[in-house]
């Protein structure tokens, strides 16, 4: 999955690990995009720096993109926020 960032600001992503517990994988920096291999069904949280959710999102078999915030986002691509 291709994680996208469209907002002003860098953006966490967390794994959720089977016991729901937060397992860090980077962050997506202001206009840019983190490529994360993953299986289907892994839960994915993307978080603010200042650590407001801004959306979870379960993968399904196809490779995609996440686009994180943005207007204008096609709507046949899965929006994780819009952050503002």
């Amino acid at each position: 999955v291709f994680f996208v960032n469209q907002t002003s600001k860098p953006v966490k992503m967390f794994w959720l690990d089977f016991d729901g517990k937060r397992r860090g994988y980077g962050e997506v920096l202001p206009g840019g995009v983190a490529g994360q291999n993953t299986f289907a069904t892994h839960a994915w949280l993307l978080e603010s720096t200042d650590k407001k959710c801004l959306g979870i999102f379960v993968p399904d078999e196809k490779p995609g993109r996440v686009v994180i915030g943005g207007a204008g986002t096609p709507a046949s691509e899965p929006r994780a926020a819009d952050a503002k």
